[in-house]
């Protein structure tokens, strides 16, 4: 079980940050998109032609939140410094570290490219943050974050 607040000293001294998705994902969700208008643009264009209000409006909020998921999931970076955790995008979040009261380290070996790393972070009652990671630094410093550890080679995560 993971320590529960974090162990004094085990902040990184130094700010960490890179992108919160690795390429597969991002390649996967561009593969999505494309699918997905390829799809939906004959029944918008047949739409269109029939001026149909209620079903372009529709059609135009699925189009907003698809947009804005390819977005989040193509710029965002995730970043570690010594007083806090943060994910930077359309929806940036942030957690102080002093306030983290549980965290927890999700990460399945081998499997990087399909299930994205993360820290989960609870500070308090009900606020439970979740900050996805792809690059090995910043895993590094989320594993010696939950952990209090590191290992001695920060590119070894247990991809070998």
């Amino acid at each position: 079980m993971n320590p529960s607040p974090p162990p004094p000293g085990a902040q990184p001294p130094t700010v960490t940050e890179g992108p919160s998705f690795p390429a597969t994902t991002r390649v996967l969700a561009t593969a999505i998109v494309v699918a997905i208008i390829a799809t939906a643009w004959p029944v918008v264009a047949q739409d269109l032609a029939q001026r149909d209000s209620p079903l372009l409006l529709g059609a135009g909020l699925a189009a907003a939140f698809v947009a804005a998921g390819y977005h989040t999931i193509m710029t965002s970076r995730t970043g570690i410094d010594g007083e806090r955790v943060y994910q930077t995008g359309l929806l940036a979040k942030e957690m102080p570290i002093r306030t983290i009261t549980q965290v927890r380290l999700v990460h399945v070996p081998g499997l990087r490219w399909l299930i994205v790393p993360r820290l989960v972070a609870k500070a308090g009652g009900l606020r439970t943050l979740s900050f996805p990671t792809a690059d090995p630094q910043v895993l590094y410093a989320f594993r010696a974050l939950a952990y209090g550890q590191q290992p001695d080679d920060p590119a070894q995560d247990g991809e070998g």
